[in-house]
Formats: structure tokens, C-alpha cells, sequence
């Protein structure tokens, strides 16, 4: 489905019925399973340059394998810490523990996979699968998806800030872990 989107408004025919409409820059996002359908649509289309996953993770740790290498455009992470029913697809599988206690082997999967290079931002605020979005305006979740588009889609410096000093994200409880964030250059619109 988000394919489908993607490809009616990248259409010609799209673009001249609504010409303000701006194409360059196209984010894929989904909670859930929703995040499931973002990895696919937004991994090797072109057209997608960054990618949300809310409460969400790749299922299997072979699908973790097979597809976290092959992400070279910004993807971020939103989840509902360890009580998350979706932590563990980004994480280690608690059914199948390591035989370590280093939290850093047992570390979120999908992240850890991820190529050094690739731009990205893993928050966790100990909320659960239903993050905040119940809460006025989205709560901490919608504050933190806002900024993620801002930044990434409009370059606004100050929403950058939210995920690059991280003192706004600390003080609103989220658990943060980044790398590469200076590669994510965004002129703004």
C-alpha cells in the first residue's frame, strides 16, 4: 500500500494536478505492523529517503540479517521500551536468551545490523506498545515523530536538535542511542 502511494504521487500526471506537491523528499513510517510494511516499502525504493519505525521491528532475526545491512538512508526508531511487545523484534529475543549478561550482546537487533555509516536515532520511553498516542497532541511520541519529520523532510535546525543534543529527549524520559547523525544533512525548505 505504501508503494502504491508512493508511486500515485510520484505519477506525472499527480504532479501536474497537484504541483505544489514536493517529491524529493518522502518519508516511510508505520507503527506496529505498519512498521513491518515501511522496511518494505522504503529499504531499496529510491524514491523513500528516510524511514520511521514506531513500536515496530523486523519479525525474525533472519529478516533482521537480511534486510538492517542493506539500509543506507536515515531510519529512526521510536519504541516502547522493554515492555513493548515490538522491543523485542528490534531486540534480542528474550525466548532465546544469549548466553551473556552484557546488555550490549542482548542489544536491539535491527539497530545493531545497521551499517555504521547509515544516520539513525533509537529512542525508547518505558511506555508500551501504545506509546503515547492516546495522549493530547500524541504525547511524547507525537512530539518526537514531529520533530523526525520536521527535521528530516523540512530541515528545520531546531527540530535536529531534539535527536542530535538529546537533552530534550532525556528530560521528556526517552532512553536514546545514536550514530551517524552528522552524515543526515537536510537543506531547509
Amino acid at each position: 500500500m505504501m508503494t502504491r502511494a508512493i508511486d500515485w504521487v510520484t505519477n506525472p500526471t499527480t504532479k501536474e494536478r497537484y504541483p505544489w506537491l514536493e517529491t524529493s523528499r518522502i518519508s516511510v513510517s508505520g507503527m506496529s505492523c505498519g512498521g513491518v510494511e515501511a522496511y518494505t516499502a522504503g529499504v531499496d525504493d529510491n524514491r523513500v529517503t528516510t524511514i520511521g519505525i514506531y513500536n515496530s521491528g523486523l519479525l525474525s532475526e533472519q529478516e533482521s540479517r537480511n534486510i538492517a545491512p542493506r539500509i543506507n538512508k536515515p531510519i529512526f526508531y521510536f519504541l516502547g521500551g522493554t515492555s513493548d511487545i515490538a522491543y523485542n523484534n528490534v531486540g534480542a529475543s528474550l525466548l532465546r536468551p544469549r548466553a551473556t549478561t552484557d546488555k550490549k550482546q542482548q542489544g536491539e537487533r535491527d539497530y545493531r545490523l545497521l551499517p555504521q555509516s547509515t544516520p539513525t536515532w533509537k529512542g525508547n520511553l518505558n511506555v508500551g506498545h501504545g506509546g503515547t498516542y492516546g495522549d493530547q497532541n500524541g504525547g511524547k511520541f507525537g512530539v518526537a515523530a514531529v520533530r523526525f519529520y520536521q527535521w528530516t523532510l523540512r530541515g528545520n535546525a531546531t527540530a535536529a536538535n531534539f535527536f542530535t543534543n538529546n537533552q530534550e529527549a532525556n528530560q521528556d524520559g526517552w532512553s536514546v542511542e545514536s550514530r551517524s547523525l552528522g552524515n543526515l544533512r537536510v537543506n531547509p525548505i
